[in-house]
């Protein structure tokens, strides 16, 4: 993994520069990030698709962040724009099927509309400019182990993320980007780590997303030490959010690495690890892991999805007893349901109330149709590991809404990655 970073030489120089302008940024009135839009561009001038996508999945991490102003609109977006429009202009072409399905998708949300349905056009713009970015990577004839540069540069950006918000001057510095999350725990006011995403949930989605990537390349032999270094920073700022889906979703995965992982191919590896585990579970006991002993308290005196359940019953009432949304929709910028306390905190009711079944349907043809042609490539016989990131994903959405974040279409692509990559047992038969 690190050979290869550092083989791309103009991507790593590109990638640490944006980084620092970005979070200079907010000490100088967004010219940072203004400065690490203009790098990007010319970047993206001479890099493949696939060069200008690890910049992407290294800037998601910091996209709250990347604008001029804490109201203003992420350059994230301009940058997925730039992107699809070289490709565009290089390739000159596009995969009919998508444009089809494009096609039927635009003129879906201008039918809502015309018809008073709740929608925002720039809403509309980032659907698009995604699913055409989806669209571009496997048109570019993309290399499996590309997951491999992917998985750094998210990774590193991750940790680097959540590292500078626990510097106090910087985390107050930031704050107008952000919304403090604090949440009584048994009468005492706990600050859950969020990184520099909005919410802790979904910081730990973007956390197990690069977790279970890493898992996977570490299981086919695609890296070694570069897992634990990675790993070993990653999952304790997970805890940090005390987020519950995500300590049951990490333990259920480290359980898998030791069970499955370890335990075949790396006896020793998995004594010292088991050894750790023991220590770990002694101290959490004892009294003395202070955030995990915490988080196990939210389990005590809250409920297992901590009211989510209710709000899911009222959109799904809602929903069943309102055809026209049940079938087109409530508009994809609908938040949440008149006399509701908060939107549905689940991606697949949030979804069906967006879209209804209908719009729901051409949206999902319209994903199929940009994974289509490379769908032969996917090779997953004796590699149920190459599983992990899509379905962790799909979990994690049970206790989330996602459709209209940014991030849903990277995690998506992440999932696709990982079902292509070859094993080193299946390169060596190759060769």
């Amino acid at each position: 993994m690190i050979k290869n970073v550092i083989g791309e030489k103009k991507t790593l120089i590109t990638y640490i520069s944006m980084i620092c302008l970005i979070i200079l940024s907010v000490y100088t009135s967004g010219i940072g990030s203004i400065i690490a839009l203009v790098i990007f561009m010319l970047f993206a001038i001479n890099a493949t698709t696939t060069e200008t996508l690890n910049i992407l999945y290294g800037i998601i991490p910091f996209a709250n962040i990347f604008k001029i102003s804490p109201d203003s609109l992420s350059f994230l977006t301009l940058l997925e724009i730039i992107t699809v429009s070289l490709y565009l202009f290089r390739a000159k072409r596009f995969k009919k099927s998508t444009l089809f399905w494009v096609y039927i998708l635009i003129v879906g949300f201008l039918t809502e509309a015309l018809c008073d349905f709740s929608i925002s056009f720039m809403i509309v713009v980032k659907h698009i400019v995604r699913i055409m970015l989806m669209c571009a990577i496997t048109g570019d004839k993309s290399k499996p182990e590309d997951i491999m540069s992917i998985g750094f540069y998210f990774s590193i950006s991750m940790i680097l993320s959540l590292a500078i918000t626990n510097i106090q001057s910087f985390y107050l510095k930031v704050q107008p980007y952000l919304d403090m999350n604090i949440e009584m725990v048994n009468s005492v006011a706990v600050l859950r780590q969020s990184g520099l995403f909005n919410d802790p949930n979904y910081c730990t989605l973007a956390l197990t997303m690069a977790f279970t990537m890493l898992l996977v390349l570490y299981k086919i032999g695609k890296i070694n030490f570069e897992f634990w270094l990675l790993a070993a920073f990653l999952v304790p700022f997970g805890f940090m959010t005390y987020s519950k889906s995500y300590f049951l979703i990490m333990s259920v995965l480290i359980i898998y690495l030791l069970l499955f992982v370890l335990l075949p191919k790396h006896r020793w590896i998995f004594i010292v690890a088991m050894a750790g585990v023991c220590v770990f579970i002694t101290q959490i006991h004892l009294g003395n892991v202070p955030v995990v002993n915490t988080l196990l308290q939210r389990f005590v005196t809250q409920d297992l999805t901590t009211g989510r359940m209710d709000l899911n019953e009222e959109f799904l009432s809602y929903i069943w007893e309102n055809e026209k949304v049940l079938f087109f929709g409530a508009g994809i910028a609908s938040d949440r349901i008149d006399g509701v306390w908060n939107n549905v905190h689940n991606f697949y009711i949030d979804f069906l109330y967006k879209f209804g079944i209908v719009g729901g349907l051409i949206f999902l043809f319209t994903l199929c149709s940009c994974f289509a042609p490379v769908s032969k490539q996917i090779s997953t016989k004796n590699d149920l590991v190459k599983f992990l990131p899509l379905v962790s994903m799909l979990i994690v959405y049970f206790f989330l809404a996602g459709i209209n974040m940014f991030d849903f279409y990277y995690y998506l692509m992440i999932g696709f990655f990982c079902l292509r990559i070859n094993s080193q047992k299946k390169e060596l038969e190759k060769k």
